[in-house]
């Protein structure tokens, strides 16, 4: 009997043995790809955030055509240092009227706009292929500058709309600050 006692042991040794092998080896995985990857802005050396401000208007703003109007409740109010690196990001949803303009394109030009001044702009040109149906249109404009000086900035969000009655939704605007 003590024979197959004493196997039994040895083959439960020889298991944990194993398993406890094949994590040191999952863990040792892990730590090489770590070191592989390319780091992030946030990890890098010397590069820390030093400011984010964040503002949200899920409201429907309707705009009707040939109007550019700044996106109300969105605006932020932000400071930044000297040297530091300022990204802004904006965030929508367009909603396009396609019923009476099947076929043609629809111009929405969204603008930045800081202290009062239009300085980065993206236009999106969409023909709709559907009569009779609202088109959506997800909306995506950033910009990054380390030449903005003073301290104490507002920033907004101007649309523009071409062609087409449209409206604009799930607005978010943020401004994020950086130094080395």
């Amino acid at each position: 009997m003590k024979n197959v006692s004493d196997k039994n042991k040895r083959k439960n040794t020889s298991t944990i043995s194993v398993i406890a092998l094949l994590f040191g080896l999952a863990g040792l995985s892990v730590g090489v790809i770590s070191l592989i990857l390319p780091s992030t802005p946030s990890q890098q050396e010397g590069v820390r955030v030093t400011g984010i401000w964040f503002s949200e208007s899920g409201d429907p703003f309707y705009l009707t055509s040939g109007s550019a109007t700044e996106i109300p409740n969105l605006l932020i109010d932000f400071s930044a240092n000297s040297g530091e690196t300022i990204h802004f990001l904006y965030t929508g949803t367009a909603l396009l009227d396609t019923s009476p303009y099947f076929g043609q394109p629809a111009q929405l030009q969204f603008q930045f706009v800081l202290d009062g001044n239009v300085f980065s702009s993206f236009t999106n040109l969409i023909t709709p292929d559907m009569s009779g149906e609202n088109f959506t249109v997800p909306i995506t404009l950033a910009y990054t500058s380390d030449t903005i000086s003073g301290l104490q900035h507002n920033i907004t969000v101007r649309v523009y709309s071409g062609a087409n009655d449209a409206a604009v939704y799930k607005n978010k605007l943020l401004v994020q600050t950086f130094s080395t």
